[in-house]
């Protein structure tokens, strides 16, 4: 894959929430690329993966996946209070447990079991 001239934020454009999160980060001031992971035919990991969970690819090659990449986004989109909330050490495992479990269910809600939408 080519090195990506910013950082670049990897996300599921058939999930109706991801569109509206997506849709806000990209009317703020930010230097981030968004892709839909449906609507490009070189991706740096399987469809599948892609769609799963949310994913930020650095400019340095760093790969961020599921609330991770909510917070770095959120960081770089204007949403600084909200990666700060995130990122406490009370709040963080468990929106990470929680992040997860959504992610999985919106995922076999929209596609079928893990890994069966290629």
């Amino acid at each position: 894959m080519n090195q990506q001239p910013s950082d670049t934020v990897y996300y599921d454009g058939r999930c109706p929430l991801c569109n509206k999160e997506i849709t806000q980060r990209k009317t703020k001031t930010c230097s981030l690329q968004f892709i839909d992971a449906h609507t490009h035919t070189e991706l740096p990991k399987p469809r599948h993966l892609l769609l799963q969970q949310l994913h930020v690819i650095t400019r340095t090659g760093q790969t961020l996946i599921g609330l991770d990449a909510n917070i770095y986004m959120w960081r770089n989109s204007g949403a600084a209070r909200l990666a700060a909330f995130f990122s406490l050490p009370v709040i963080y495992p468990i929106a990470t447990r929680i992040y997860t479990r959504w992610a999985k269910y919106r995922y076999q809600k929209l596609y079928g079991k893990m890994n069966d939408y290629q």
